[in-house]
């Protein structure tokens, strides 16, 4: 099962709570499709796979990719292609 989430937009409140459906549901992977905003956001999601691109609001690239190495994610970018259960996202 893969997890879907976008537009976050620094609401740690919403970003604990779909972490932990995610967790409790044991999604494979989450991807985010943009707008997490800012970096310290990543860290709530540190113990799932996850994908991210960016959004319209990531004014904070550097800070995100950063972060992102940090926690030992793939590098966000602006669009990602992947497949899974043989089928192409």
């Amino acid at each position: 099962m893969i997890g879907i989430i976008s537009d976050t937009h620094e609401n740690e409140e919403a970003v604990k709570k779909a972490a932990a459906l995610f967790k409790e549901k044991n999604v494979d992977f989450v991807v985010h499709c943009g707008d997490i905003i800012s970096p310290p956001m990543l860290g709530h999601f540190k113990d799932l796979k996850m994908k991210f691109v960016y959004g319209n609001n990531d004014g904070e690239k550097k800070g995100l990719k950063e972060m992102c190495q940090k926690l030992g994610f793939d590098e966000i970018k602006d669009e990602i292609e992947f497949t899974y259960k043989n089928k192409k996202f």
